[in-house]
């Protein structure tokens, strides 16, 4: 482990560690939770962590580069802070969990070994699992817009700006053909004047 500040460092040091794990969540919303598994309440930064949360971490491994790495936390529902109307109502989705590893005896001695964002939750007989996604995976999905000659807009969305209600617009016809390249003959539109791009099949 690399990092790792003092006094946190000297106690990992010693043959004997008076450490445990805490988990705090902060949602979307702004509200914070937090949760060890050590048998008492810790307080750490203001925000106090509710022992014995049942809450258990899987594997977590850190890759090389920009890989997208997962780990889980699982527990059972006993909380009452966390509620399952809440878990359905996707109050936790997208919520930053922070592992962290503290000194009970002194809360100031932690050192944060993982942060991460809750990608995927589901809740089962009175248990959830939490599918925590790393913060690379931020990197790994599509931004902005694809330029291609033909437009990547859908016709009338938000992007496309063009208002499919306007009367202008609007007309009956009957399909009489269907052409190659999904292109369509109609009759019956004779009122609009062809244009580029629309005139092909009419």
């Amino acid at each position: 482990m690399t990092g790792v500040p003092e006094p946190m460092a000297s106690r990992l040091a010693l043959p004997a560690t008076t450490l445990c794990h805490a988990w705090r969540l902060t949602r979307i919303d702004g509200i914070r939770l937090g949760f060890t598994d050590h048998d008492r309440v810790l307080t750490l930064d203001g925000l106090q962590f509710e022992p014995q949360s049942g809450m258990t971490a899987s594997e977590a491994r850190d890759g090389v580069g920009l890989n997208v790495d997962t780990a889980d936390v699982a527990g059972a529902l006993t909380s009452e802070r966390i509620a399952a109307e809440d878990i359905d109502a996707g109050l936790y989705d997208g919520a930053k969990v922070e592992t962290l590893l503290v000194d009970w005896t002194e809360t100031a001695a932690h050192v944060v070994l993982r942060t991460a964002t809750i990608g995927k939750l589901t809740r089962a007989d009175g248990a959830f699992t939490a599918e925590l996604d790393s913060i690379a995976k931020a990197y790994d999905q599509p931004k902005g817009r694809h330029f291609r000659r033909g437009c990547d807009a859908e016709v009338g969305d938000g992007r496309c700006g063009v208002d499919l209600s306007a009367p202008a617009l609007r007309g009956q016809g009957v399909v009489v053909a269907v052409l190659a390249g999904g292109r369509i003959r109609v009759t019956g539109l004779d009122m609009f004047s062809p244009r580029a791009g629309l005139s092909a099949g009419f």
